[in-house]
């Protein structure tokens, strides 16, 4: 019984978790070490263009093969030293654009703490900021409330240089 209900709560942290991803308005890019995609949210499709059956199994289409070497050489030491690397790039979409955007990194570990692959946050191309609500600011340190079952969130960082709003 009680391993039936650890199922069940996982099985709703899960979903909940699937939700948030699925609902951000950032673009959550999951790709392993070499930088095969493995998860594209839908806000990643309203940035660069590609749906995720397009991009899910694939090179990361958002970077040159030089871009792409250049990450497999450069991330993983940064992530070594720091947990999430904040940084400036120049991406493309589908249609051949070119778009500079503001990204958010973290390292995907494997039991032994090995990197196995990588997690962006990107916000939309038009400069999208998360805002406050209400003048609400999160403080280092609150919980926000995910919900009935849902969990808890505790803030941990706060970026504090807003996107540029080109």
């Amino acid at each position: 019984l009680q391993l039936r209900c650890s199922e069940d709560r996982l099985a709703r942290a899960l979903q909940t978790l699937q939700t948030l991803i699925e609902i951000c308005p950032l673009a959550i890019i999951e790709v392993d070490r070499e930088m095969t995609v493995s998860s594209w949210n839908p806000a990643a499709q309203s940035i660069f263009g590609w749906a995720a059956n397009e991009a899910v199994g694939k090179p990361l289409p958002i970077m040159s093969q030089e871009q792409l070497d250049g990450v497999r050489r450069t991330i993983p030491p940064k992530l070594d030293s720091s947990p999430v690397i904040e940084m400036e790039a120049e991406r493309r979409s589908k249609d051949g654009r070119k778009i500079n955007v503001s990204l958010w990194i973290t390292a995907r570990r494997d039991d032994a703490g090995a990197i196995s692959g990588y997690v962006a946050f990107v916000p939309t191309a038009d400069g999208y900021r998360l805002r406050p609500l209400d003048g609400l600011a999160p403080i280092v340190g609150d919980e926000i409330d995910l919900g009935e079952d849902g969990g808890r969130l505790r803030v941990s960082r706060i970026a504090t240089s807003p996107l540029p709003l080109d």
